[in-house]
């Protein structure tokens, strides 16, 4: 959760290696180093108004209900293969400043093992921080580990964290039940979403994650070690593209929902006020109901 990552690239021990730019010669990449997005964390001013939004208005799943913790508001909406968590933090000071929000933060990778895929990384030649586990008090007085993340440092700054999440069985800190397993519990996301039709739009998952960065080869061939791909486009997971785009700065930009009828989905934002602009073959969520986040619909 947020109140680790925030914390990412803080600490000061951390040694942050140089990446080489030949980190795949002679190493066998044939597989990715995650299986999934777990969560696309969205850093905003004020959680509540678009969870509304996406619950209420556009009629999808809660995942995790709103809640206050000592350090931000939070909740998660799933698209069915991944969620967007929502996440007003009480201290923004890891962020280059405040006034970046809202944003879209960070991409959660789910590890098949996160030790393994700590490895597989470090024999590519990618650089991540040490495992931190989060870890709660049970009723009965012991102790549990609700996740461990570890932040992919190569491909992260101060406003993008790329980092492992690794579910633990027993926390505390979650609304799943005790003992589901990451796969049972997007199971039932997938579900949630079938169940409501996608909500009003038809809404079928995340299709694409948007990102700027300042140094476009570089970036490529870090993601594409991370992906375990040799050539573009660079899949995150099954029907996930990750588009980079060279720009004067390294960011999210947006992220594109898939739905099953772009022209019946177009038309209900339309009726409902919420369409945005139209931009080859797309329709955005119009900015002005969703703080000024770049949400993109795409015919699935």
């Amino acid at each position: 959760m947020q109140w680790l990552v925030s914390e990412r690239l803080a600490d000061k021990n951390t040694d942050v290696s140089s990446y080489s730019n030949n980190c795949n010669d002679g190493v066998a990449v044939d597989h990715s180093a995650f299986k999934s997005i777990d969560h696309v964390l969205i850093r905003v001013a004020d959680a509540k108004p678009l969870m509304e939004l996406f619950s209420n208005t556009l009629g999808l799943p809660i995942s995790w209900p709103l809640q206050t913790h000592a350090v931000a508001t939070y909740g998660w909406i799933t698209l069915g293969n991944t969620n967007l968590e929502f996440w007003a933090s009480l201290n923004n000071e890891d962020l280059p400043g405040a006034d970046v929000l809202p944003l879209f933060h960070g991409l959660a990778l789910e590890p098949d093992d996160l030790a393994g895929s700590l490895e597989i990384l470090n024999q590519r030649g990618i650089s991540c921080k040490i495992p931190k586990p989060y870890i709660t008090r049970t009723s009965v007085g012991r102790d549990v580990i609700n996740f461990t993340n570890s932040v992919v440092l190569d491909v992260s700054s101060s406003m993008i964290c790329i980092f492992f999440c690794e579910w633990g069985t027993e926390g505390t800190i979650f609304p799943w039940k005790e003992k589901i397993t990451t796969t049972e519990r997007k199971q039932k996301q997938q579900r949630q979403l079938l169940e409501c039709a996608g909500g009003k739009l038809g809404i079928t998952g995340l299709v694409e994650v948007e990102m700027l960065t300042t140094r476009l080869e570089e970036a490529t061939e870090r993601w594409l070690a991370i992906t375990g791909q040799t050539q573009l486009p660079i899949s995150l997971s099954s029907g996930v593209r990750l588009t980079l785009v060279a720009g004067d700065e390294n960011r999210i930009t947006s992220i594109v929902i898939g739905v099953r009828s772009f022209p019946v989905a177009c038309q209900i934002l339309s009726e409902e006020g919420l369409l945005g602009e139209f931009r080859d073959g797309e329709a955005s969520l119009s900015r002005a109901v969703c703080s000024g986040l770049h949400f993109r619909f795409r015919q699935a």
